[in-house]
């Protein structure tokens, strides 16, 4: 590691250090996935320069083995790591490292208690176990699973945890009040003015579980209703899924030891009034565009989605106001999904596959040997929802996640490509919430 420091800060790049380099190259994974867990190479920098001196050289590493090995277990001391993914507890100096995902730190924490031992199922003798339920024969029956309803529970979804707790996946000594803290500790976080893309995505989700209490007076009377309430878990769900799949590469994993939118033509539209989803993730939006550079080709596709969502929290304002969707803004609507369909599409061969043009994706989101916690979307299914116009009813058609979560052999995970094949034989169904 240190070599690879003293290579990296005394190499060039035609005019440019290489330590530039790699910090430009390194600043895109900070934005959108978060901080580095493992040991980085600006902090190995440091603590070299701070054992051995400014101008230190390689030699001097040898010369002084016991002064090295201080250095490096002072610097693994201070690391302190959230996220075990290997059940071995173990640091390094990486290149780039494994991101910091404050989903998988929360997995982690519902998997164990504060001594890092699993928690003990309360439960034992009965016939039906919880979907997060394991036993071997050191631990006894334990939660060996997390569940995306954790995640969702902790973001302020009252349903979820009533999904956990009718399930039985709240029945495990310290589970509640790990939860607790964890609501506390993400409170604490204040995502709103998190400095990376992945959190302040999660910090879009919440408006979705806003309570009747903190509901706006003038929400339709469909948005306050159960139905509702799961219908949004569920949106949710979903989306944190592609979430995880798309940072499945850079986040770090937990461990636990051993849409296509409206059809085009419509008379009418309607959106979902939640301005506040909108609004957040606008704001996602706008730290993307002005981070890259003014001539990246991507530029004016965040423009054009960042414009798209001022519109949607315009078109919600006035809805929650009595007005409906009128000719312009109901044809805007009718036409979303061709609008997101052309900012998404990337015109260069060998990036894209025929599935990144379907929605079905897999993503692994936590192991505990021999079986990989899978979260998935599949095909949008379809929604029906009752508005009243001019004081009459109108059905209105669109489209919501198909989420599924299930656990397989850990060697055989799932690519993109073998999910949508496994979705065809119809062996997995749909977290539907009723």
């Amino acid at each position: 590691g240190c070599l690879l420091v003293c290579l990296l800060e005394n190499t060039k790049i035609g005019n440019t250090s290489a330590i530039e380099v790699y910090k430009k190259l390194k600043a895109p994974f900070d934005l959108l996935v978060g901080r580095s867990e493992d040991i980085t190479v600006e902090t190995l920098s440091k603590e070299i320069r701070g054992t051995f001196g400014k101008d230190w050289k390689p030699d001097a590493l040898a010369k002084d083995i016991q002064k090295l090995h201080n250095m490096a277990k002072k610097l693994a001391d201070a690391n302190v790591t959230e996220i075990d993914s290997t059940g071995l507890g173990r640091k390094g100096l990486t290149l780039f490292g494994q991101r910091f995902i404050l989903d998988a730190a929360f997995f982690q924490k519902l998997v164990h208690d504060k001594d890092n031992n699993p928690l003990p199922y309360t439960k034992t003798g009965s016939k039906e176990k919880p979907f997060t339920w394991v036993t071997d024969q050191v631990s006894g029956e334990v939660r060996g699973f997390p569940r995306g309803l954790d995640i969702m529970a902790i973001l302020g979804s009252e349903t979820a945890y009533a999904v956990l707790k009718n399930g039985g996946d709240t029945d495990y000594k310290n589970y509640d009040k790990n939860l607790e803290h964890l609501k506390k500790v993400l409170k604490g976080k204040n995502l709103k003015h998190s400095k990376n893309t992945y959190e302040k995505m999660l910090y879009s989700f919440m408006p979705l579980f806003q309570s009747d209490k903190q509901a706006d007076k003038k929400t339709p009377g469909f948005m306050r209703s159960d139905m509702w309430k799961k219908k949004c878990l569920n949106t949710a769900l979903g989306a944190w899924t592609e979430l995880r799949h798309d940072t499945i590469l850079y986040g770090k994993q937990s461990y636990t030891p051993v849409l296509r939118g409206m059809p085009p033509q419509v008379k009418r539209a309607y959106l979902e009034p939640n301005p506040r989803v909108y609004e957040r993730l606008r704001s996602v939006v706008y730290d993307l565009y002005t981070f890259i550079d003014s001539r990246e080709p991507l530029l004016n596709k965040y423009k054009s989605l960042a414009k798209i969502l001022d519109r949607l929290t315009d078109i919600s304002e006035k809805e929650l106001k009595g007005a409906m969707p009128d000719g312009e803004d109901a044809a805007f609507l009718g036409d979303i999904s061709s609008r997101l369909q052309s900012i998404t599409e990337v015109h260069e061969e060998g990036i894209t596959g025929e599935a990144d043009s379907l929605m079905p994706l897999a993503a692994d989101v936590h192991t505990r040997m021999p079986e990989a916690l899978t979260e998935a979307v599949g095909f949008p299914a379809k929604i029906i929802v009752v508005i009243p116009v001019k004081n009459k009813p109108m059905l209105f058609f669109g489209g919501v996640y198909s989420y599924y979560e299930f656990k397989v052999p850990y060697e055989k995970r799932l690519t993109d490509e073998k999910w949508m094949e496994e979705l065809k034989t119809g062996k997995h169904k749909p977290f539907l919430l009723r």
